[in-house]
C-alpha cells in the first residue's frame, strides 16, 4: 500500500489552498483524481494524500498560484498562507471537544427557554439520506451541548465535521452549523422534537445545504438519543468520526455491491423505519397525503406521531436501534 506523505499541519494547509481557489471537495477530488470522501478526509485530518496524489495536488494548486511547487508544503502554515497570498486563521481553542469559537445567535424576539435545550444534552446517532442524490442512507452523529452562549451542535458524518448553535423551542429544534474547515458552507436543520421529563429519545427532521454540485439540497435526518458513556472517558463528535467514517464506508460498499440504497443500514433499523428516510415528493404518501414539497408531517414523525417510541410496546424494532447504533460505533451498551 503506498505511504501516506507526511506533511506538518497538511488539512490546515489544504484548506487555506481549498479558501484562496474556492474549491470544493468535490471541486477538489476532482483536481486529483480521487474520490470526494478521501479529499474529505485530508480536509479534516483524518488522513493525508500518498506521494503520487500529492503530486497531482501541486500541480493542480500550481496553475493557479505562480511557480507553486512541492517544496512549498514544508512551509509553516503562516509562511504557506502567505505565499498562497491569504491569511491563516488561527485555529479555534477547544473547550470539552469544541471550538469556542463557533457561531452563536443572538436578538431573537422571544428567547426559548434554557430548559428545553437542555433536554436534547448528549450524544445521538441516526441516518440521513446521503446529498449525492442517489438515495443512499448513510449513518452520522449529533452532538449537543448546553454553554453559556447558547445551546451548542455538531454534526458529522465521519468525512466532515459541521459544528454551529442550535435552538430549541417546545415543540422544534432549530441549529446552524459550520462545515469545517470550509468557513462559506453552512447546513441548516429542522427537527421535530418532544422533550419530556426524561428527555426525548428520538428526533427527526430536514437538513438543508448545498451538495457537492453545488445545488441547494434537502434530505431527511432521523436520530437516536445513544444515552450516557459507559465508562468515565468523555465523548465528543470528533472521538467518533473515525467509526461513523468506517461504517459509511462498508454501507457504500454494500451498495455498490448490490445497487439497494438501504442495504447495509437495514442492520441497524427495520425496513419500514428507514422508509421515514426515503418520501416520494408529488405521489401519494401511506397515509394518502401528496406531498408537494420535501416535509416531515407530524402524523409521520417518530418523535412526536403515534409511532413515536415512547408509545411502542418494549419489544418493539424501533426500540433496538440506539442500542444497534451504540455497538456500531464501539460505545459499548448504555448504562
Amino acid at each position: 500500500m503506498p505511504k501516506s506523505v507526511n506533511v506538518e499541519d497538511f488539512s490546515a494547509k489544504l484548506a487555506l489552498v481549498a479558501k484562496r481557489l474556492n474549491w470544493s471537495r468535490a471541486k477538489l477530488a476532482q483536481q486529483v483524481g480521487v474520490d470526494k470522501s478521501l479529499a474529505a478526509r485530508w480536509l479534516n485530518g483524518n488522513s493525508r494524500p500518498t506521494g503520487n496524489s500529492l503530486m497531482l495536488l501541486t500541480a493542480a494548486v500550481a496553475k493557479m498560484v505562480d511557480e507553486f511547487t512541492a517544496a512549498d508544503w514544508d512551509l509553516t502554515p503562516g509562511q504557506f498562507a502567505r505565499r498562497l497570498g491569504t491569511e491563516a486563521a488561527p485555529p479555534p481553542a477547544l473547550v470539552g471537544g469544541r471550538a469556542t469559537g463557533r457561531m452563536v445567535l443572538s436578538g431573537l424576539r422571544n428567547p426559548p427557554d434554557p430548559i428545553w435545550g437542555a433536554a436534547y444534552a448528549g450524544l445521538w446517532a441516526g441516518f440521513y439520506q446521503s446529498f449525492t442524490n442517489r438515495g443512499v442512507v448513510r449513518l452520522c452523529a449529533v452532538e449537543f451541548q448546553v454553554a453559556d452562549d447558547g445551546l451548542y451542535f455538531a454534526f458529522t458524518d465521519g468525512s466532515f465535521l459541521c459544528e454551529g448553535t442550535a435552538v430549541a423551542t417546545h415543540t422544534h429544534v432549530h441549529a446552524i452549523g459550520e462545515i469545517t474547515p470550509l468557513d462559506n458552507h453552512l447546513v441548516f436543520f429542522t427537527f421535530n422534537a418532544a422533550p419530556d421529563a426524561q428527555g426525548p429519545s428520538v428526533i427527526d427532521g430536514l437538513a438543508n445545504a448545498f451538495a457537492a454540485d453545488a445545488m441547494p439540497s434537502c434530505t431527511p435526518v432521523l436520530l437516536f438519543n445513544l444515552g450516557e458513556a459507559t465508562d468515565d472517558r468523555p465523548i465528543n463528535l470528533r472521538s467518533l468520526m473515525r467509526p461513523v467514517a468506517s461504517a459509511n464506508d462498508g454501507i457504500e460498499s454494500a451498495v455498490a455491491r448490490t445497487g439497494d440504497p438501504v442495504a447495509a443500514v437495514r442492520q441497524f433499523a427495520p425496513a419500514e423505519i428507514l422508509r421515514v428516510l426515503l418520501p416520494l415528493v408529488g405521489s401519494a404518501q401511506a397515509d394518502g397525503q401528496i406531498d408537494h414539497v420535501l416535509r416531515m408531517p407530524p402524523k409521520r414523525s417518530l418523535a412526536i406521531g403515534k409511532r413515536a417510541v415512547g408509545n411502542l410496546p418494549p419489544d418493539a424494532p424501533l426500540r433496538a436501534v440506539a442500542a444497534n447504533l451504540r455497538r456500531a460505533l464501539g460505545l459499548g451498551e448504555a448504562k
